[in-house]
């Protein structure tokens, strides 16, 4: 019996909470009252997609893209500060 695998096909290896070594070196940590606080960038810009989305339907920007980009960048630099502070 042959089985055909489709091209679309992708074999998910993570499991649990192992992180690759590329996602371990972007995420920004964050430390606060003894708590530690790992913060995914794909995360933030998620969130700032959503929210400049949100802006373009309240007409409070006329450029959703270069919206979620200035506040990706905002958002991406004080956590980068601040875990940078708390080291």
């Amino acid at each position: 019996m042959n089985m055909d695998i489709p091209n679309n096909f992708k074999q998910k290896n993570n499991q649990g909470n192992i992180k690759k070594t590329s996602d371990i070196e972007s995420v920004i940590s964050l430390s606060h009252l003894g708590e530690s606080i790992d913060i995914d960038p794909k995360t933030i810009s998620e969130a700032c997609a959503k929210a400049a989305k949100e802006a373009y339907h309240l007409g409070e920007t006329n450029d959703e893209e270069s919206y979620r980009e200035d506040m990706e960048e905002v958002l991406t630099q004080i956590l980068k500060e601040k875990a940078k502070k708390k080291r």
